[in-house]
């Protein structure tokens, strides 16, 4: 029986084809017994314990340090300067002289003064012996006890004039920057240079709005500087008695020890005020922290499946983060007190990931 041409060329094509798919699938179970044989994804991390602490929240207020023994000198009268003795930034003691100006004027009104009250008082003795032998009047003799009544009263009021041209350090301190010199000229209500009491405590003062919880006199509330580092802790002295117009907020006034302190009057601070009661909180690594579109979060380490590549595994937890602690956050959340968590290289994870056990050896 003759064949078609047709039968020969559909055996040829199912042939090729049918050779192609064998092939083909032989290629491809290959490469999955390959695949199966390596091991499934899988990253190496450094971990940590997730740590219960006693946390407590607040909020940060700028504040500034206010000198309690802080004075301005201003010129009560003006005058050329005869004296200088007071160095920009030095140490001066109690009753120092720290400006003189020219006073020869009045050291001259003084004699004259001092010479009148001599004459006065030698004539008040002499009407006073007259009068005695009855030669002289009552009148007279008043009128001699008032003539040196008003030279004292004189030299009184020179005295009070020389006193203006001095400035006097009403107690101990420093001295701030100044340009005063010998020879230069003040006038009255000029100012001159300022004085700050180091010994006596510092004020710090906030602005406490309205819908924050007022701490009590006597309260302590921590003092940090700018780059929020714990200073030390101050304490509640006063308070306004109102709230501003703008802004509704309050002025409250801390006392902080300069001796104990290093700070410095006008330094700005931050000043700590808590808001509510202790609670509970979880302590972890600041690399422990990850952020997606959801907020915060960490990747917890548990156990994985039975039979899997690896016995740990990555889980992801949501959490809420309260503060910052030099090298840690306080948080809570989806973790517990001594939880395993990642640590340095958490970044590199995913939900459910195999994390290489070694890494656990690193775990703090």
């Amino acid at each position: 029986m003759r064949k078609h041409p047709w039968f020969t060329v559909v055996v040829f094509f199912i042939t090729v084809v049918g050779g192609l798919a064998t092939a083909k699938y032989l290629q491809i179970s290959a490469l999955i017994a390959y695949a199966e044989s390596m091991p499934p994804e899988n990253k190496s991390v450094q971990v940590a314990n997730a740590k219960g602490v006693t946390f407590r929240n607040s909020v940060l207020i700028n504040g500034v340090v206010i000198a309690s023994a802080d004075v301005t000198f201003v010129a009560e009268v003006g005058g050329r300067i005869t004296g200088v003795n007071a160095t920009s930034g030095s140490q001066v003691q109690a009753s120092q002289v720290l400006l003189q100006l020219d006073d020869s004027e009045e050291q001259a009104e003084l004699a004259a003064a001092k010479a009148r009250l001599n004459i006065a008082k030698l004539a008040l003795e002499r009407s006073k012996s007259l009068q005695d032998k009855s030669l002289s009047s009552m009148e007279q003799v008043d009128i001699a006890l008032a003539q040196q009544q008003s030279a004292a009263a004189d030299i009184d009021r020179i005295n009070a004039k020389i006193r203006k041209k001095q400035v006097i350090a009403p107690t101990e301190g420093y001295i701030g920057l100044h340009t005063l010199n010998v020879g230069e000229y003040v006038h009255a209500g000029q100012s001159l240079f300022r004085l700050i009491d180091s010994n006596q405590p510092f004020w710090i003062d906030f602005n406490l709005p309205q819908t924050l919880p007022e701490p009590g006199i006597g309260d302590a509330l921590d003092i940090l500087d700018a780059n929020d580092t714990l200073i030390g802790t101050a304490t509640v002295i006063a308070s306004d008695a109102w709230f501003s117009d703008a802004g509704r907020q309050k002025t409250i006034r801390l006392q902080m020890n300069s001796k104990t302190y290093a700070i410095n009057s006008g330094e700005y601070v931050k000043v700590r005020v808590w808001l509510d009661s202790n609670s509970n909180a979880i302590s972890i690594p600041l690399t422990s922290l990850r952020w997606d579109s959801q907020g915060p979060f960490l990747y917890a380490v548990v156990s994985s499946e039975a039979g899997s590549f690896l016995p740990h595994k990555a889980q992801k937890r949501r959490i809420t983060v309260h503060a910052q602690e030099g090298d840690r956050y306080i948080v809570s959340g989806e973790i517990k007190d001594g939880e395993t968590i990642a640590s340095e290289g958490s970044f590199k994870l995913s939900n459910n990931m195999l994390i290489n056990a070694a890494s656990l050896s690193a775990g703090k």
